[in-house]
């Protein structure tokens, strides 16, 4: 997906949402990121996003229509049925998460291996470097790296 002069609103400004508002800036979207929480709750969100061309919405979500956003993107943890996702939905404005957001921009030569659930995420994701290993396949420490 090519994302220059694409109109883009992230939904949460925690770690994870700040690195994908940084993300999309690098490869020239134009960048709204919001949160229910009020700038002093954000001071450090805030201050990372600087010398970024994005606006901050905080404490409040913008208006989403078509003539705004072209694409939504969900950070970890954000509910689904909060006002911004809602009225997307109602428009038909494309929504993704995070992790299609770290494959979209992924290298080709990149291979993600996502591990989710509650219960066992450390064996699983130690018989996958085992099973990769094995397979001469190069794996970097297992975790969350994060968009660049």
């Amino acid at each position: 997906m090519e994302f220059n002069n694409k109109s883009v609103l992230v939904v949460g400004m925690a770690r994870s949402g700040v690195a994908a508002a940084k993300a999309l800036c690098k490869r020239g979207a134009r960048v709204t990121i919001c949160d229910k929480k009020n700038e002093d709750e954000l001071k450090q969100a805030v201050e990372e996003l600087k010398t970024f061309a994005v606006t901050i919405c905080a404490g409040y979500y913008p208006a989403v229509a078509r003539d705004n956003f072209e694409l939504l993107v969900a950070s970890p943890g954000v509910p689904l049925d909060i006002e911004p996702f809602l009225k997307a939905n109602e428009q038909d404005i494309e929504i993704i998460g995070e992790l299609e957001l770290a494959y979209m921009i992924k290298a080709d030569s990149v291979d993600i291996f996502a591990v989710t659930g509650t219960n066992g995420k450390t064996t699983t994701v130690s018989l996958l470097k085992d099973i990769l290993s094995a397979a001469g396949k190069m794996f970097r420490r297992p975790g969350i790296l994060g968009f660049r």
